[in-house]
């Protein structure tokens, strides 16, 4: 692991830390054939195991008299759970190209200004759906075309756009939210705004590695 990528992860672990979590799980290198599968599985399986879980709990608060209201309430959040997955990376790591290979289509902009720098939250739609979204609850339609070139109204540090798009990989996962974030290390404050307010909304991320960073150290870097 580089440098760079050891400060990146020693951040990402302070803003789980501030949750009350602070652990980072470290998964193998994924090879670009398995990278839907390892990305986009995982959050069926946690919806699963959650349905299983709770009518077990539920059980076992009425075995020993406790009030089961809390679990009750849970049950509606589960059914219909959706998981933020953010993809984290260095400036120009290829996040936003590698959403674009998952959704199966060149939608998202590769080449982020300051200005248009916000997150882009991807889930699945049975129709295509662009949205601007701004803190105080405002909502204005987007084409493609202002997508994949930087067209957006101001929007940061706290907005964000959302995206519906009927992508064959999301599917069978529609509990899934994959997030564009900027990149770290840009030595753009904006950037680095963005990334701290929309960071602890989520509960897990996907650290994306350019070819560049996984070079060894002393080898030359193919070009």
């Amino acid at each position: 692991m580089t440098p760079a990528q050891q400060s990146r992860r020693a951040r990402l672990g302070a803003i789980l830390a501030d949750r009350g979590d602070g652990k980072i799980t470290n998964l193998p290198a994924t090879p670009p054939s398995k990278t839907k599968e390892v990305i986009l599985n995982p959050v069926n399986n946690i919806q699963q195991n959650l349905s299983q879980q709770l009518p077990e709990a539920q059980a076992l608060f009425a075995r020993h008299g406790f009030d089961a209201a809390p679990l009750e309430a849970l049950a509606p959040l589960i059914a219909d759970l959706r998981l933020r997955v953010p993809l984290v990376g260095a400036f120009s790591s290829g996040k936003s190209s590698l959403i674009n290979a998952l959704i199966g289509t060149r939608l998202l902009a590769t080449d982020i200004t300051p200005e248009t720098a916000v997150p882009a939250e991807i889930s699945y739609g049975d129709k295509p759906s662009l949205t601007a979204c701004t803190a105080d609850g405002r909502r204005a339609p987007l084409t493609e075309a202002d997508l994949r070139d930087n067209r957006l109204p101001p929007l940061a540090p706290n907005g964000w756009v959302e995206i519906e798009w009927p992508a064959a990989a999301l599917a069978t996962r529609r509990r899934l939210i994959l997030v564009d974030l900027p990149g770290w290390d840009s030595g753009i404050a904006a950037h680095e705004k963005v990334i701290d307010h929309y960071a602890p909304k989520s509960v897990a991320y996907c650290e994306a590695v350019s070819d560049i960073e996984m070079a060894p150290v002393g080898e030359p870097e193919e070009q």
